[in-house]
Order: C-alpha cells, then structure tokens, then sequence
C-alpha cells in the first residue's frame, strides 16, 4: 500500500563557503542505486528516474515527478536483475525520436534494458538491447550527427570491448562492429565513462575510469562527414585507481577537461585539454574522505564549471567551486543521508540555478538540495 507521508519541518543547510541549499527528502521503496533527470511528463519540470536494488534479485524502477521542486511518487515497476552482482548503470535520452525522454539501463545481470516514454511519464514497454557479452556502462550520444540517439557501450568477456551500437531512431540499435576497440586494460566492470569532443577535432571521444585508472579514448573517421566515428586504442592519463569521471572546460580555452573521483588519494584528479594537443595534469584537489559519483555544472552562477561529489562512507556530498583556471577551491560539505552513491545536477524548481538530486542506497530516499531558494516547506513522499 503506498501513503503519501508529509513533513512539517523545513530543513537547511549550507556549505563554509556560502552556498545554501534547501533540503527535501524523498522516500523511495528499497536501494536507490542510479538516478537521473529530465522532463518526462512535458510539464516543463524537470522529473527524476530512479532505479533501485530490491528483495530478491530484482529490481524497482521508479518515477519521482516534479512540481516546482517538490516531488511525488509516479509510475513504478519491478524487474528481474538474476544472481550477479554486477554494476548499476541508468540514462535518460529520447531513442524514438517522439519528443520525450526514454529510460536506457543496465541490471546487474549485465543485461541492457529500455523503457520507452508513453509522454505522460509512463513506462510500461520494455526492450532489450543488443548486448554481445557482460556490459558494464553504456552513455547516449548522437555519434555521427545524424540526430538520432547512439548507444556507446562496454563489455567485457575475456578483454573489454568499447564501441557503439548505431541508432536508427526508432527505437532500436544495431552493433557497427567497425566502432570497436578491444583490451582496455584488466577485467573491471566497475568503469564509468563520460562522451564528448575532447580534443577539439569535432568527433566525440570517451574518458573512461576504473581500477586501472583514468583513460582517454579518441575517436577516428571510419568515412566521410556525417558517418559513425571508431574509437582508437586508449591514452592512459593516469594508473590511479578511479570511480567515476565527469567533463567540463574548467579553465576556459574552449576544450573539454578531464576530471574523476580517486578514492584513495581523498581527491578529484584533473587533466586540463591543451588547445594544442595533450593533456596537462595531474592536479588534486581534496574532495572528501571517500569520493565517489561526480558531476559538473555551474552552481554558484560565476559562469565557472563546479563538481559534486559524492562520499558514500560518510553520507555527505562535497561541491568543489571552480575557479576558471583549471582549479577548484576547498570543498563545501553537505550531508544527504546514508550512503550517497549517485548524484545528478538540474534545475528542479524552474529558479535558474542548479539544484542536485542525490541516490541514497542505505537510507531508501533520494536527497535534492536545492540552491539558494527562498524558505519553503519540504516534502518527504514514500511507499509504506
């Protein structure tokens, strides 16, 4: 049975260097693992979709809807995970080409799903997609502009396998093996990767982080302007073991850096793209005691890239302000709840500025701060 709860308090919190937040918490059923945001409901607010580890090898996939940064319970399901115990992975991107947003994810069976957007953010019908071995991540991304949804992926066997399923904008995928390279260093499904032109040449490249580090993974021309780009050996940037890995121009010279999480140096690492060619780096920056999930957006508004990071062992999130130069200053703590695994940056209360939604998987909720809002009465929502 399933009862809206409300909370009377309002809750607040800012960091040492001024920036607020208010926080609501959203009850969600089970183990919020990843999370991410758009507008799935065409009301113009920005929706998150949730997807949880629940009893008994299963998964619960979950629609929080926005109103004005308040949110409430949406459409749900459950699925089959199986009995490996493999990474989560979940992204939003509109594979149809029908205008609103579909669900792309990955169960810890290793097998990929999606959900296609009925556009009133239902998501009863389920596909699978094309998948040759175990994947690990996969990322959304137009490859060859032709303004329908690709699929970059990577699999693992007995090497890994990078490359890209062709979108025919329907919908549907197909593999173009000629994207692929192979041996990405050793067996990891634990690798997240980030999709954008980072050395400026006009086609997409990869970052990749993982045990074995931090990799940049270029793109070349498999043919003539406008067809699907293969992905070169990878440049290794760093052997420092990684979690996860973001992109943003951080200094301001029109190319795309380099930043991930290293756990156990406490830090976020750095690579800034030379206008030139190559990579400057490493820089570390203090990011907690054990930093996770990243993301980048402007959050105080400076016109700087900033990140969020999460620290899953002390239920905190720590935001690093940029300074645009390619440094960040010390990090602002905020506490979000049990286990902060993943985090996402939009603008949930239509305000102008970036709020940030957090996946709690030991306290069941998910966390959304938002930023610099006048006083208001938060909502906890949740199934009993």
């Amino acid at each position: 049975m399933r009862i809206v709860i409300l909370a009377a308090a309002a809750l607040a919190t800012a960091g040492s260097g001024g920036i607020a937040f208010w926080k609501t918490v959203v009850d969600v059923r089970d183990s919020p693992r990843r999370l991410d945001a758009a507008d799935l409901d065409g009301d113009g607010d920005v929706d998150l979709f949730v997807l949880a580890d629940a009893a008994g090898n299963a998964a619960s996939l979950q629609v929080l809807l926005n109103d004005g940064g308040q949110f409430s319970p949406g459409w749900s399901a459950t699925q089959p995970t199986g009995t490996l115990q493999l990474p989560w992975d979940m992204d939003l991107a509109d594979t149809d080409d029908d205008g609103d947003a579909d669900a792309l994810y990955v169960l810890p069976s290793g097998g990929p799903s999606q959900r296609f957007n009925d556009g009133d953010a239902g998501f009863d019908d389920l596909e699978f997609t094309p998948a040759f071995a175990l994947r690990a991540e996969q990322e959304p991304a137009d490859m060859d502009d032709d303004g329908d949804v690709d699929l970059v992926y990577y699999e693992e066997d007995v090497v890994g396998y990078f490359g890209t399923l062709e979108g025919s904008g329907d919908g549907s995928f197909e593999f173009n093996l000629a994207t692929e390279t192979w041996g990405l260093g050793g067996f990891d499904l634990a690798r997240r990767f980030e999709i954008g032109d980072i050395d400026g040449d006009g086609l997409r490249d990869a970052a990749m982080a993982s045990i074995d580090g931090l990799q940049f993974i270029p793109s070349h021309p498999l043919g003539p302007v406008g067809t699907m780009p293969g992905f070169e050996d990878d440049i290794k940037l760093s052997a420092t073991p990684c979690a996860d890995v973001a992109l943003a121009d951080l200094d301001g010279n029109g190319r795309l850096d380099v930043m991930a999480t290293a756990p156990s140096l406490h830090s976020v690492v750095v690579f800034l793209t030379q206008t030139a060619g190559g990579f400057t780096g490493p820089a570390f920056f203090p990011a907690g005691s054990t930093p996770g999930a990243i993301s980048a957006a402007d959050m105080d508004l400076d016109g700087h890239a900033d990140v969020i990071v999460t620290n899953p062992t002390t239920g905190r999130v720590n935001v690093l302000l940029g300074t645009g130069t390619g440094s960040f200053g010390a990090p602002e703590d905020f506490r979000v709840g049990r286990r902060p695994v993943d985090v996402v940056a939009s603008d949930f209360d239509d305000d102008g500025d970036t709020d940030i939604a957090v996946a709690c998987s030991q306290g069941g909720h998910v966390t959304v701060l938002l930023n610099n809002t006048a006083p208001r009465q938060p909502e906890i929502v949740g199934w009993r």
